[in-house]
């Protein structure tokens, strides 16, 4: 295989690396970030003789992130969307470019199997950021990631709910209020006879926690800092975390953490308080 070939192959993966950080938010500068990367693409487009619109994107972005980013800093919101369009316009482009060049591009792809590993590590990274969770009467997915998420939280991070409340959560969440988390709840108006709905929130509040009541809202959606975000038909209770069939969209991505946070709020300016003895 010719250094042509490698290089080709290398881009492949490099690009496939630019989407999966931009789509991810990640750094802009460092080691291994986006900057670093747009810099060797560059050095070897020049080196296989790419130019033109490709080569002039590349150097454009290259350019806007040195121009516009400090160290270390992730890429922005209003940027994620059009460099991320980029770099697939760019990987379409290559792949046409590949098959110009290569009158038996299957040859040379079997003469490097493991680019199947570095496939299959790319597409796991964008993938990770959601999953599909569920509670089951056998099952208890959501319940394993919002209580070990709970469990992860410190002074800096701030946990949001919705929904009906029982004691399921409680003593998790006293404990992460005593290690000076935040913890905000959004629970619709109980009647007299919800007792243990009403016991259980009643503790969270005596423990510091904030709780007001909604009279119209029945999304269900917990957040838990910057960690993570779940938007489910689960309440944070015990039939939602351990006996009824519930299925919801867990994330790690930071725009949708941002965006479940921005609709609690929404919810909490206009909740009322909630004060039930």
């Amino acid at each position: 295989m010719g250094d042509a070939e490698r290089d080709i192959f290398w881009l492949g993966t490099a690009l496939q690396s630019l989407l999966t950080l931009g789509k991810t938010e990640g750094l802009v500068k460092g080691r291994g970030a986006i900057s670093e990367i747009l810099g060797e693409v560059i050095a070897t487009f020049r080196r296989i003789e790419i130019s033109g619109n490709l080569l002039t994107e590349v150097e454009f972005w290259s350019n806007y992130f040195r121009d516009n980013y400090g160290s270390q800093e992730r890429i922005r919101h209003e940027d994620k969307d059009k460099f991320v369009a980029s770099c697939e316009n760019w990987i379409r482009t290559l792949s046409d470019l590949f098959k110009e060049r290569f009158a038996h591009p299957k040859e040379i792809y079997e003469r490097l199997p493991k680019i199947d590993l570095m496939y299959n590590a790319i597409t796991q990274m964008q993938t990770v950021e959601h999953q599909f969770v569920c509670t089951s009467p056998t099952m208890r997915e959501i319940k394993d990631k919002v209580t070990q998420t709970i469990d992860g939280c410190d002074n800096q991070d701030e946990i949001l709910m919705t929904g009906y409340f029982d004691n399921a959560l409680v003593d998790k969440l006293i404990r992460a209020l005593n290690r000076g988390v935040q913890v905000r709840l959004i629970v619709p108006p109980y009647n007299q006879r919800e007792r243990d709905n009403i016991n259980a929130t009643r503790r969270i509040k005596q423990s510091h926690g904030q709780v007001r009541q909604h009279e119209s809202n029945h999304a269900r959606i917990m957040v838990f800092g910057n960690k993570a975000a779940l938007v489910s038909s689960a309440d944070p209770k015990t039939d939602g975390l351990d006996q009824n069939y519930e299925a919801g969209i867990w994330t790690t991505n930071r725009t949708l953490i941002q965006n479940c946070r921005s609709f609690f709020d929404i919810l909490w300016n206009e909740s009322t308080e909630w004060n039930m003895e």
